[in-house]
C-alpha cells in the first residue's frame, strides 16, 4: 500500500496508520529468517519496521495491545485492513473504535481472516473464529463483496450503508480464556486528510 501511495501525486493527503504489538513471535522469527531478516523471538520489531518504512514518509506506527486505551483520531478511513482480530472480543473492539470512521459508499473493508474458520486446523474452535464472517453476513444490506480481492482466507467488502457501531457489545475476553492472546492487533488503515 505504501508503494502504491508513493506512485500518486505528492499532495494526495493520504496517510497509513499501522496498529500492532510489534513483538516478534517464534514462528514470525523463523519466517523473517527465511527472508534474510534476523529478528529474535521476543524482540521489539517497531524500530526495524519504522526504519524499513521510512522512505515512504506517510506511515504512522501505533504500538500496543488492543484494549480500552487504544484510540483513533476519528478521521475518515477509506481502506481498512484487519489482519489480527480473529476472535469476537478483538473484532468487536475494533469495530467500535474504527467502524464509525468508515465512509458509506467509499470505504473498502479487508478482512484477512474472514474464511479462517474453514481451515481444518481450526475445527476445534470454529465458533470463536467466525466473528468476521458472522458480522458481515448479518448485515447484507451494508456490505458488498469485492470479487477482485478474494484470496485464501481473505475477503474484502465495500461498505455501502451506515451502521450504528455504538449498539454492538464487546464480548468479554474472559469468556474465551483459551484465546487471551487475541487482544493483539495488527492492522493498517488508510485515512484521507481533509484540509480545513
Amino acid at each position: 500500500m505504501a508503494i502504491g501511495l508513493n506512485e500518486r501525486e505528492p499532495d494526495h493527503g493520504i496517510t497509513i496508520d499501522c496498529f500492532d504489538n510489534f513483538h516478534m513471535s517464534e514462528s514470525s522469527s523463523e519466517k523473517a529468517r527465511k527472508q534474510g531478516v534476523d529478528l529474535k523471538e521476543g524482540e521489539n520489531t517497531e524500530p526495524w519496521v519504522a526504519n524499513t518504512l521510512k522512505p515512504f514518509g506517510h506511515v504512522t506506527l501505533h504500538k500496543g495491545m488492543l484494549d480500552k486505551r487504544t484510540k483513533w483520531s476519528g478521521g475518515p478511513i477509506s481502506v481498512y485492513v484487519d489482519d489480527a482480530s480473529k476472535y469476537p472480543h478483538t473484532f468487536y473492539r475494533c469495530l467500535k473504535i474504527f467502524g464509525p470512521s468508515w465512509i458509506p459508499g467509499e470505504t473498502t473493508v479487508v478482512l484477512m481472516d474472514y474464511w479462517l474458520f474453514r481451515k481444518k486446523h481450526n475445527a476445534h474452535r470454529v465458533d470463536y473464529m467466525r466473528s468476521q464472517f458472522d458480522f458481515i453476513t448479518s448485515h447484507p444490506d451494508h456490505f458488498e463483496e469485492v470479487d477482485d480481492l478474494k484470496d485464501g482466507t481473505c475477503a474484502a467488502f465495500r461498505y455501502r450503508r451506515s451502521l450504528d457501531f455504538s449498539r454492538f457489545e464487546v464480548p468479554s475476553v474472559k469468556s474465551h480464556p483459551a484465546h487471551k492472546a487475541a487482544s493483539w492487533i495488527g492492522r493498517l488503515l488508510f485515512r484521507p486528510k481533509h484540509n480545513e
